[in-house]
């Protein structure tokens, strides 16, 4: 998820704005930690809330620990199910989750 800062949309205090706040269009964003973008790790592309969550395995928008989305990969950053269906809609979710079966029968050659 690394990227610069959006046109007209740039995080609060200058510098590179959050990955985590661009996806799921939180405005205005957040600074990132690296706000120079010279880290490798992903999660200092993150601002310091969106970085806390994700190292604590939560949801990075609300905090809750429900780990539906960590979209499709336990060591990515994800957000719970209620988030995403709030800022993306209930089909979004439910065409992810066709999607994760997909690739989770492909993976294993099985049907679910």
């Amino acid at each position: 998820m690394r990227g610069g800062k959006p046109a007209g949309q740039g995080p609060r205090g200058g510098g590179r704005a959050c990955a985590m706040c661009t996806f799921f269009g939180i405005r205005p964003a957040a600074v990132a930690v690296d706000p120079e973008g010279r880290s490798e790790r992903e999660v200092d592309d993150f601002c310091m809330v969106h970085r806390a969550r994700a190292g604590e395995g939560s949801c990075v928008l609300c905090g809750r620990r429900l780990p539906w989305a960590i979209m499709g990969d336990p060591l990515s950053p994800g957000c719970c199910r209620s988030c995403y269906v709030e800022r993306f809609g209930e089909r979004d979710a439910q065409d992810l989750e066709e999607e994760w079966i997909k690739e989770k029968e492909e993976d294993t050659g099985e049907a679910a």
